[in-house]
């Protein structure tokens, strides 16, 4: 079976793709705009095993290698690096404090719940802009935030500041505003495989994913998720710190990755649809697809997947071994 085909069959090339959710939400900390939640697990069966490193320039929420190394699918380690400087705190203090932090997020909830928009708006962003000393607590406030804001989509400045994403709806409460048990397990899991993992986050510029992509080796494996073009007003938080990605950046990003992969690199990259011809013109097998609604929704992701020479490499060379 081709690349494409493989792709083809978990994806699908049409767009009746409502049911490509994941069942059971991964392991994340998170819940931000462009995080793979929702199609994580589908995404960790395409980049399939990892014999060296898996390389993640893009970390975000976390939840395609954190998936990974849940199924015990890393040989190497998980070399991250993220633009948001609270996301990186985060992961830092669960790596480091992770117990402290869930009694720090219970805290949180057991005093201010149920926690609905008006309450994270109101009380609870004031108090996380007005500087928290303890990178703990500083670390859980943000987590419960991100919870809390309106289709994921918190909005900060480059100091670091919320300035957005607590939209008032109806109904005022789309979600109980309490820690449930699925909710405090899910960060739980997160905060183990942080932890097991030994997860080292270094905090990015605007162009330092370049150094990462160089260095990737044969056997390792890149997964490219950068912010998507076209969103509009809602940016990925981490933007506002390191400057608004562009999609120049992804065809320069998109041409650095195919360098990789002639070293015998694994590249899979997600991303908005209109640049499947971008992807397809460097030689990536690609599927579009839906992550929401019916099956006549729009397409909002495209799967690009770059392996020839890693597959002829790691993949081939390995079964000759055994």
């Amino acid at each position: 079976m081709s690349m494409e085909d493989a792709l083809n069959k978990w994806l699908g090339k049409t767009y009746e793709s409502s049911r490509f959710h994941s069942r059971v939400l991964p392991p994340a900390l998170f819940t931000l705009i462009g995080g793979k939640g929702i199609i994580a697990d589908r995404i960790a069966e395409v980049i399939g095993d990892v014999p060296g490193n898996l390389i993640d320039p893009f970390l975000g929420t976390g939840s395609v290698p954190l998936v990974i190394w849940q199924n015990n699918k890393i040989g190497g380690r998980i070399i991250a690096q993220e633009a948001s400087s609270a996301i990186v705190n985060a992961y830092n203090v669960a790596r480091d404090n992770g117990d402290t932090l869930m009694g720090e997020i219970r805290s949180i909830y057991s005093k201010y719940a149920p926690i609905d928009r008006d309450i994270a708006r109101d009380k609870l962003a004031p108090m996380y802009n007005a500087g928290i000393d303890d990178p703990v607590k500083s670390a859980a406030m943000f987590i419960v935030l991100s919870r809390c804001a309106f289709n994921s989509h918190l909005q900060m400045n480059k100091e670091g500041k919320i300035t957005g994403g607590f939209q008032s709806i109806t109904p005022r409460r789309i979600f109980t505003g309490e820690l449930s048990q699925s909710l405090h397990d899910r960060w739980l899991r997160a905060v183990r495989i942080i932890q097991e993992s030994k997860l080292m986050v270094q905090k990015a510029t605007h162009d330092s994913w370049v150094d990462m992509v160089r260095g990737a080796g044969p056997c390792d494996v890149i997964y490219l998720d950068p912010p998507y073009e076209g969103r509009g007003q809602f940016k990925y938080p981490g933007e506002a710190e390191v400057g608004v990605w562009t999609e120049e950046d992804t065809r320069e990003l998109i041409d650095e990755a195919l360098m990789a992969s002639r070293r015998g690199v694994k590249i899979v990259m997600s991303n908005s649809p209109q640049m499947e011809k971008a992807l397809s013109d460097r030689g990536f097998s690609t599927s579009v697809f839906t992550t929401y609604g019916g099956p006549n929704a729009p397409p909002n992701e495209v799967i690009g997947v770059l392996d020839k020479e890693f597959r002829a490499t790691c993949v081939v060379g390995k079964k000759q071994e055994e």
